[in-house]
């Protein structure tokens, strides 16, 4: 077994579920293992219970460029999908295409780099939160240690090698609503807290309808989603409180500060309705034109000898990147079923996606 399909079936036979603290512990010792006789910088942090881990040829939270991944997994249906199953080229497991084969393709990169010594200003994060928000890994690393690169390449999201260079920007809100109870045969006597979360989502929804789709995607827009909605104590009581969770998700130019303005103006006037803001994250947009984007498609040229470039509708890592005005870039290799019962990746891709990386990076 080479080096890089050992690796992943190592990091995959760990079960570091999100909410495992000892198996997180274990995966990043794992990392740590790998790399601790080498000569290179190696920093470690824990966060609520998470370890993460930056490694570098040198202590610089500046570096040219930043890869970065997450080594913890959804729960996994049964304690087989941690034993790892390849068949015809592919390799089934949980985990295997999120994102522990892009982490597999970056730990033998930078074994490659320290091996033929090839310092390049290039750092490596791993982080164990990623399933569950980021606010103890990437967030961390970036808004509390100020890790900011020049350029951020993250594996983690497109497929077949399409270059993501363009991601939504995400707000959940909660909404709280005050009334008055009163007999549910006398509703005239109350004031329905439910009946003020509906009518404030309907005008949510005609406000998010009536915006422009700019371009061809129809799914190319800002979008909304009722999560969550509940109220009251019995049928015949009209309710004297009640909750409400929206989610937004906008796509560049729209800016985080913007889009929450706009969602905060629909309460002026209000009565009885409190916001909250739960979690937010940046949309990113990274120009074609840009130079290091320009050498990434080349790179990515050739080894696949062409290149396509897509969206991401979903929050990902680069949002905290993109909040300091780093230029973010994502590409997967070949795989699906993530988050199912079937993951697979391909391994083939797995060892492209590293060739990609090592070309973008001696092209510097």
């Amino acid at each position: 077994m080479d080096r890089l399909k050992r690796i992943l079936f190592d990091l995959i036979s760990i079960p570091s579920e999100s909410s495992n603290l000892v198996a997180l512990e274990e995966i990043i010792n794992y990392v740590e293992e790998i790399f601790k006789d080498k000569p290179i910088y190696i920093e470690r942090v824990k966060v609520n219970g998470k370890p993460s881990i930056f490694l570098s040829f040198e202590k610089d939270y500046n570096p040219e460029i930043l890869f970065a991944g997450h080594l913890d997994v959804v729960p996994a249906d049964s304690e087989d999908q941690f034993k790892p199953i390849e068949k015809e080229g592919k390799l089934y497991a949980r985990g295997a295409f999120d994102m522990k084969g892009s982490c597999a393709s970056m730990i033998t990169l930078f074994l490659e780099l320290i091996e033929n010594n090839i310092k390049k200003d290039v750092s490596f994060l791993f982080t164990t939160d990623e399933e569950v928000g980021s606010k103890d890994g990437v967030e961390f690393w970036v808004r509390e240690k100020n890790l900011i690169p020049k350029f951020a390449i993250i594996p983690d999201g497109g497929f077949d090698f399409n270059i993501i260079n363009e991601g939504k920007g995400v707000l959940h809100v909660k909404f709280k609503a005050k009334g008055r109870s009163a007999h549910g045969s006398t509703p005239w006597e109350g004031e329905n807290a439910a009946e003020k979360l509906i009518d404030l989502y309907r005008e949510y929804r005609a406000w998010v309808d009536s915006l422009k789709n700019e371009g061809d995607d129809p799914t190319w827009r800002v979008t909304l989603s009722l999560g969550v909605i509940k109220a009251g104590k019995s049928v015949n009581i009209v309710p004297s409180e009640g909750e409400m969770e929206l989610d937004f998700r906008f796509p560049p130019p729209w800016k985080l500060k913007d889009f929450e303005e706009n969602v905060v103006r629909f309460l002026l006037n209000k009565k009885g309705i409190e916001m909250e803001i739960k979690s937010t994250g940046e949309t990113f947009y990274t120009p074609r034109d840009n130079p290091y984007l320009v050498k990434f498609a080349e790179a990515v040229r050739k080894v696949k000898n062409k290149v396509e470039f897509g969206r991401i509708h979903g929050a990902t890592d680069g949002r905290f990147f993109a909040e300091r005005g780093v230029p973010v870039v994502m590409i997967y290799g070949v795989g699906g079923g993530i988050h199912g019962s079937d993951e697979w990746v391909d391994l083939n891709s797995l060892y492209e996606l590293k060739e990609i990386f090592l070309n973008f990076l001696l092209g510097l």
